[in-house]
């Protein structure tokens, strides 16, 4: 089944124009592979672990991102979406992503920012650590932007979130009872989320051209 933290990924990497096709379109850590089915693209690949099949035409392979089956530059463009700060040693995955990577492609990572902070402030801590984040809460954007080929071209945002961090534990709440309806509300915040987007709160989006 599709989170609620996929579901908000998927619909601000719309709204911010980041949902690229290609001829072989790949992402790494895909769990159910809700955010490949919004791609076009003439070859849509999920890698994980453990993953789970949801949709139709995408191929699924089960593998570790640190060692990917694949050969070297095959990929138009790599989606690596809040999977880096789980990992110990992020710079070997992002280097295996770039590996994959064909020159010309992009590479687009989502990561927490360091300073991320949940309403109740308080309970940020407790909710990284239900989110999977022991290792690293997130990155600033010099650790992140350390991570990649400097000869590379790099945009790094900022990307505030605020109404998304402001109503977390009611959205939670809400998407159990019904994923749907917390998807069209999703709509509407990322809507007013838009018209103030940046800011060091939030989540960072990098996007890298190779």
């Amino acid at each position: 089944m599709t989170r609620l933290g996929q579901l908000y990924r998927v619909k601000y990497l719309q709204k911010y124009g980041k949902t690229y096709g290609g001829e072989k379109v790949i992402e790494i850590g895909c769990h159910d592979g809700r955010m490949l089915s919004e791609i076009n693209a003439g070859l849509r690949v999920g890698l994980d672990i453990e993953p789970r099949k949801s949709a139709q035409d995408i191929a699924l392979v089960k593998a570790d991102g640190f060692f990917t089956p694949l050969r070297d530059r095959s990929f138009d463009v790599i989606y690596l979406l809040d999977v880096v700060e789980h990992v110990k040693d992020d710079q070997k995955l992002v280097s295996e992503m770039l590996r994959i990577l064909k020159p010309g492609g992009k590479l687009i990572l989502t990561t927490p920012h360091i300073n991320i902070r949940l309403f109740p402030p308080f309970l940020t801590s407790w909710i990284s650590i239900r989110w999977g984040h022991v290792l690293r809460r997130g990155y600033s954007v010099e650790q992140l932007r350390s991570l990649v080929n400097q000869e590379s071209k790099v945009e790094i945002c900022e990307l505030q979130a605020s109404w998304y961090r402001k109503l977390y534990l009611l959205l939670k709440i809400l998407f159990f009872i019904s994923p749907k309806l917390t998807g069209k509300l999703l709509d509407i915040l990322l809507t007013y989320e838009s018209k103030d987007p940046y800011g060091s709160n939030g989540f960072l989006l990098l996007e890298l051209t190779k």
